[in-house]
């Protein structure tokens, strides 16, 4: 495993300074305070360097396991889908952390989040930590006791009740790991099993994960019935904010990855209503955006 050092900054808090100017006038002046908060991230470790040294490396990987087998190979839900939330903080992951931090935060501010597909855990920890959110961060068992649930110990200070750990900060909130496998969906009915205000649900987050065309319908599906559970359970629906990112190639014959079209299509298709909130261009591929959408049931 490998952890990486992720600075988190967020200037949310303000105050007002009062300047006397020559007598009794004076001026009202807004500070802007800016926080800075440090995520540990541990993930399983990626080939960097040459293609030399990156060649060498794998030669000497195969000689150490060349029997080894992924530990979670075997277990439920196993898939292509699931390594990928082992592997690294996605791109759409960072810029979706950096929108719900520094430019939005009171989307999410001291609010009930439930995170979707959380991978490694970057967004929905830094919601925890930077807005003061009590965060369900969720993914296929084999992530979360791999990696996921490690990242949340390692970032906290405390454990408290039913598996919720302090996270670090002066104000920080509350995050938990819970295994969740969208083909499942109706696993996550223990996310709203009560009526407790800790098991409220006020926010869905999802960053960049229903990147294969494979998980459109059984996110959308999962989307829905939490949508559900909470009407029934107190009269409401929650707000839902997701980012994505089309890795698809239109002259493909072969449709694995989800495009632009084929996502909104899903949302349609489940009756969910959607917009278009910020477009931030791709660092990685050209002519491509990080999207982020609101959703909601229509």
């Amino acid at each position: 495993m490998q952890t990486d050092v992720h600075r988190i900054r967020c200037s949310r808090r303000h105050r007002e300074d009062v300047c006397r100017l020559g007598g009794e006038s004076e001026t009202r002046r807004r500070v802007e305070e800016v926080e800075e908060f440090v995520i540990k991230i541990s993930h399983r470790k990626l080939l960097v360097g040459t293609e030399e040294e990156e060649e060498k490396g794998k030669e000497e990987d195969d000689k150490e396991d060349e029997f080894a087998i992924d530990p979670y190979f075997f277990d439920d839900g196993y898939s292509v889908a699931a390594t990928t939330g082992f592997a690294r903080v996605w791109e759409g992951a960072s810029v979706f952390t950096d929108f719900l931090v520094q430019e939005c935060p009171n989307l999410t501010l001291r609010k009930n989040v439930v995170e979707l597909g959380s991978g490694v855990g970057l967004c929905g920890l830094a919601v925890a930590i930077a807005n003061e959110a009590n965060v369900t961060l969720t993914d296929l068992p084999s992530v979360v006791e791999g990696v996921l649930r490690q990242n949340i110990t390692q970032n906290s200070t405390s454990l408290t009740e039913n598996g919720w750990h302090r996270v670090i900060g002066p104000q920080g909130g509350l995050a938990r790991a819970v295994a969740l496998n969208w083909e499942k969906p109706m696993d996550c009915h223990h996310l709203t099993a009560s009526e407790k205000y800790i098991d409220a649900v006020d926010v869905i987050i999802a960053a960049e994960c229903i990147w294969l065309a494979d998980l459109l319908d059984c996110f959308c599906e999962t989307l829905n019935i939490l949508f559900e559970r909470e009407k029934k359970l107190r009269s409401r629906t929650p707000q839902c904010f997701i980012c994505c990112r089309d890795r698809s190639r239109k002259d493909s014959k072969v449709k694995i990855f989800a495009s632009e079209e084929m996502v909104e299509a899903a949302f349609s298709r489940h009756a969910l209503a959607f917009d278009v909130m910020r477009e931030f261009p791709s660092t990685i591929e050209q002519n491509r955006c990080v999207k982020i959408y609101s959703l909601s049931k229509k």
